[in-house]
Formats: C-alpha cells, structure tokens, sequence
C-alpha cells in the first residue's frame, strides 16, 4: 500500500493491492484482485490506474486495464507479456480525450475544443514500442482550432493559396477531425490529420478541408515536458523557502 516505483524517467506513486504468491519446485505464479496505481507521471499525468494482474516465469498478464489522461479514460481489455520473447500485442482504447488538453501539451500557440475517441494497436518487443494504424476521431458536433500566429505566417508568405489556408486556422470551426496514428519505435510519431470545416470570417464561411501530417518525436517532447515540470517544482521550492 502506497508504494512508489520509477522506470528511467517514468514514476509511478500510489502503488497498492493484494498479492496472492504460489511457489511450488519448479514454478511459482502470482495472481491478484485489483492492483492499484493512484499516478504515473510519464511528462503528462496518467491517474487512477488499476488492472487485475497474474504473473509466471512465462508471462506478466493484466486485464481489465483503466485509467484516466487528458481528459479521457484510458482502457486495455486484456495485455499479455510474454517474458521469454519480450513481445506483447494490445489494443488501447482511448475515449473522451479533450483536445484542449493535448493541444497544450506543445504550448499555448495553438488551442482547441473537442472531444477525441479512439485506440492504438501497440506492439512491445524488448525495449521497442510501436503503434500501426491507430485512429482518432472528434465527436460530433465537431469544435474549434485556434493558430495564434496564423495572420502573421499568413503575411510572411508569397504563395497566396498557401498563405490563405493558414490564415484561416486562425479560427477554424470544423465537424470532421480524423487522425491516423503510426509510432515508430525509434519514438517519431506520425500524424495523418483531416479536417473540415470553415472560418466565419473567411468567405462567408465557404468550406475549407485540411490534410497534413505533423511528425513528433515523442520522447523528446516528454523530456522536455518532465524537465519543464521539475523547474516548476524547483521554483516552487525555492518560493516557499
């Protein structure tokens, strides 16, 4: 009850639960009623984990798997481990993931609301983690997406089309939000984003449909989340010393 744990740069704080251990000659297992994680900081808070856990000198398994993120619950139905390849394959469901939330994620230039749902096939082999053909989608009635410097680029370009579009992310109102997911395991991260929907003040409002792809790469996107948190931390400190 109220264990800690870090791996790297993640930690987790909160740990609890009851373990049922086995050992016989030649094996032992461990099985449990609910495993308990109260947080697990990994540059953005995952909170109020709690699995059903069994584990064998063959494989660590969990079921029923939830938590909550950005806004959202976080769900895995059943995860296997396998210790002797190191490989596991799972679907992570994500459900009410507020935009806002991951928007800030890189900052206050670009801000939004809607409501995400979706799930990522991710694969686990030894140290590698990958995702194949995940998928976003916003909920309807769609939401909004607001580029602070959207006029400013606009203004600094010479292609008028161009300049235009991104003009026009300065206040866009769309119904449509889908994204495709793909995560390599070297950690980049590629987005496939399609929108649509208009600018009030554009043309009427004349329709306007998006595709880009945005690239990350997230392991450096959590360091510098998780060193911006520990400055806070610091000053913080610092402040009430």
């Amino acid at each position: 009850d109220g264990l800690s744990a870090h791996y790297d740069d993640v930690t987790a704080t909160g740990i609890g639960g009851v373990l049922a251990v086995g050992f016989s000659e030649a094996d032992w297992q461990v099985n449990s009623g609910d495993v308990q994680v109260a947080a697990v900081d990994v540059g953005f808070g995952v909170t109020g984990l709690s699995a059903q856990l069994s584990m064998s000198p063959e494989a660590v398994e969990l079921s029923s798997v939830g938590g909550a993120t950005l806004g959202g619950d976080l769900r895995i139905d059943s995860l296997r481990y396998d210790l002797v390849s190191e490989q596991s394959d799972f679907l992570l469901q994500a459900t009410g993931i507020r935009l806002a939330e991951v928007l800030a994620l890189e900052g206050d230039t670009i801000t939004g609301e809607a409501t995400l749902d979706g799930q990522l096939p991710v694969r686990v082999l030894g140290s590698d983690v990958s995702v194949t053909s995940g998928k976003f989608k916003a909920r309807e009635p769609g939401g909004v997406l607001r580029y602070a410097g959207a006029v400013d680029a606009a203004a600094s370009l010479d292609q008028t089309g161009v300049g235009f579009a991104i003009a026009a992310l300065a206040d866009f109102r769309f119904d449509v939000l889908d994204v495709a997911v793909d995560y390599a395991a070297n950690g980049d991260l590629l987005l496939g984003v399609r929108m649509e929907g208009f600018n009030p003040d554009f043309e009427n409002g004349r329709p306007i449909h998006y595709n880009l792809n945005v690239t990350e790469n997230i392991p450096v996107l959590l360091q510098s989340l998780q060193l911006s948190d520990e400055v806070g931390r610091r000053l913080e400190k610092r402040l009430v010393e």
